[in-house]
């Protein structure tokens, strides 16, 4: 997708990411769930084709892996998933 950036003071503004709420290369909340629905269920790479499938989205397979897993980990530390630090650093 191509997005329009703008400069304003030296910073970078990004309308469209601001009204989505995503980040760059980042993953909406909604689409955060449809990864982890289908990588709880399937093969990392199964759920990557599922998700082709039914939203006609291409994500890599290390994404779905990284968001599913990131998710897993903070419900077993009680506490909201805040991933996108680390699959970013991978």
């Amino acid at each position: 997708m191509n997005e329009q950036v703008y400069r304003r003071e030296g910073k970078q503004v990004r309308p469209f990411s601001q009204a989505a709420r995503v980040k760059c290369r980042g993953y909406s909340r909604r689409l955060q769930r449809v990864m982890t629905d289908f990588g709880a269920d399937e093969s990392f790479g199964e759920a990557v084709k599922k998700i082709k499938e039914h939203y006609g989205i291409e994500l890599p397979t290390s994404a779905t892996r990284n968001v599913t897993q990131g998710h897993g980990e903070a419900m077993l530390q009680g506490e909201p998933a805040n991933w996108e630090s680390k699959a970013q650093d991978q």
